[in-house]
């Protein structure tokens, strides 16, 4: 047997091992991506209902809930009331100046409350959420007895009006190369809010 077909015989186990370990690296990685999609995708849809229930809870109660039970019951029992708000224009009963500007009529708003409907069916109305399961709200998707992170407080600003500022995070990523210190606020934990800022936007948007 010729030397050079003695040596492709006993290199053809090698290469068909390390294509082997090729394809299984790529496979492993696409399958990798594809669970990480998945598990991401849920987290989104669970964070999105999360944030609907605060926005709705804020509305009626004037700051945001950091504790998951009074959140919940809100969903379920509380109630929403639909209110009309009027504009009324008072005009000056005189013009008042001064050196610099000139003060003219003024705007003052009422409300008149027309009714109330359950929260339950304004926050997740039936024909965009076919069924909500509030009982298990604070738990993260695909992770066993995990919950997101909450924080919510009411403080006053620099300027001296009061906000209301909201944060909920998935601190337990599927996507190891999620990071808090990433530069980038997309590639940090999943979340939505701040508690730097007046926002509810998620870092997925």
């Amino acid at each position: 047997m010729k030397k050079t077909t003695l040596f492709t015989l006993l290199t053809l186990p090698f290469v068909a091992l390390m294509a082997f370990f090729v394809y299984d690296s790529v496979a492993s990685e696409i399958k990798m991506q594809n669970e990480i999609k998945e598990s991401e995708a849920k987290v989104i849809a669970q964070l999105k209902l999360i944030r609907e229930a605060q926005k709705a809870y804020e509305s009626q109660k004037g700051e945001y809930t950091d504790n998951w039970d009074s959140l919940k019951n809100f969903i379920k029992n509380g109630v929403i009331y639909r209110v009309n708000k009027r504009e009324i224009v008072i005009p000056a009963d005189k013009i008042r100046t001064t050196a610099d500007y000139h003060l003219g009529d003024s705007i003052r708003y009422e409300y008149d409350t027309l009714g109330s409907d359950p929260a339950m069916e304004i926050i997740y109305p039936k024909d965009k959420f076919s069924k909500v399961d509030v009982e298990n709200l604070e738990k993260i998707p695909g992770q066993e007895g995990k919950v997101f992170k909450i924080q919510a407080i009411h403080i006053k600003e620099a300027s001296g009006a009061m906000v209301n500022l909201i944060e909920v995070v998935d601190p337990y990523p599927v996507d190891k190369t999620r990071s808090e210190s990433h530069p980038s606020a997309k590639r940090r934990f999943l979340r939505f809010g701040s508690m730097e800022e007046v926002s509810i936007a998620g870092n997925w948007e």
